[in-house]
């Protein structure tokens, strides 16, 4: 993997420009995506910042974008403003790959740790699962984008002759926050945590809202997810509880390194979850 490349894989998640589409050709994209196709995907599907991942509240900023921000401080950078962007990220990456002199070992050394560090901490965290989203919900152009760039991150991964199979957790996982239990929360607060693929170990989008309510064919309210989401279970909580939980279990990857097994063990968790929640509506309903 080169510099170059990590530069043309971030490009192609900001808005098209003049050079997307020798860049989408070189990446062996089927054509440049059209700014509808990239509004669809990253501003109303799946953003492409890592705070809405791996935050509490599934949204931008907070204390994960610090995180990130932080690191850019580490190594004596001004974090952009966007500095939990993908494409801010790989950006990163790709200036931290950029080449040293061969004598000089102690510089290298602390490349190759903030690199490493760039890469399990801040990438590897949240971007495998988006990217399987990506290449869901995404238009062509940019479901190979994804397959490229995950393919570009496994190798990445190969080269750190310690591998990370046995490396602890990001510190974004490790202080992830738990979901809630339905009996000590409001139901608002239970769905608005659902919304946060670290607490939830899934990624529900708008898209996966409409499918809902076509496939349950009930009335889909526009706004926000949380709204969307909170209109659909109040026409009919056991049959959005019984999707949701399907989705879970499709959604969820197997994996043996520690980041993917703490994903899986989250979807699980919130599989058990909407079991709970669907039984409990089931037998209100029983016994009413």
């Amino acid at each position: 993997m080169t510099p170059d490349t990590l530069r043309a894989l971030a490009v192609m998640c900001e808005p098209p420009g003049k050079s997307t589409a020798t860049i989408a050709e070189a990446l062996g994209l089927p054509h440049a995506p059209t700014p509808e196709e990239y509004t669809d995907l990253f501003v109303m599907q799946l953003s492409p910042y890592a705070s809405i991942y791996l935050g509490a509240e599934g949204m931008l900023g907070g204390e994960a974008r610090d995180r990130v921000a932080g690191f850019w401080r580490a190594l004596g950078i001004t974090p952009p403003t966007d500095a939990d962007h993908l494409a801010a990220l790989l950006g990163l990456y790709a200036t931290l790959c950029d080449g040293l002199a061969p004598q000089d070992d102690t510089v290298r050394a602390q490349r190759d740790h903030a690199r490493y560090a760039l890469l399990w901490e801040h990438l590897l965290s949240w971007v495998p699962p988006y990217l399987r989203r990506v290449r869901e919900v995404g238009p062509p152009p940019y479901q190979t984008w994804a397959t490229v760039l995950e393919g570009t991150l496994d190798g990445t991964v190969e080269q750190w002759d310690s591998g990370t199979g046995g490396r602890d957790l990001p510190l974004h996982l490790r202080e992830a926050c738990d979901l809630p239990q339905p009996d000590t929360e409001t139901l608002d607060h239970t769905l608005a945590a659902i919304l946060s693929p670290v607490r939830a170990g899934f990624i529900l989008t708008k898209h996966d809202l409409t499918a809902m309510a076509r496939q349950l064919g009930i009335g889909l309210r526009q706004g926000e997810r949380k709204f969307i989401l909170r209109a659909l279970v109040d026409q009919d909580p056991a049959a959005v509880f019984q999707w949701l939980e399907d989705e879970v279990r499709r959604q969820r990857q197997p994996g043996s390194d520690t980041i993917s097994r703490f994903w899986h063990d989250r979807n699980r968790r919130t599989e058990h979850l909407f079991q709970t929640m669907r039984r409990s509506v089931e037998e209100t309903s029983t016994n009413a």
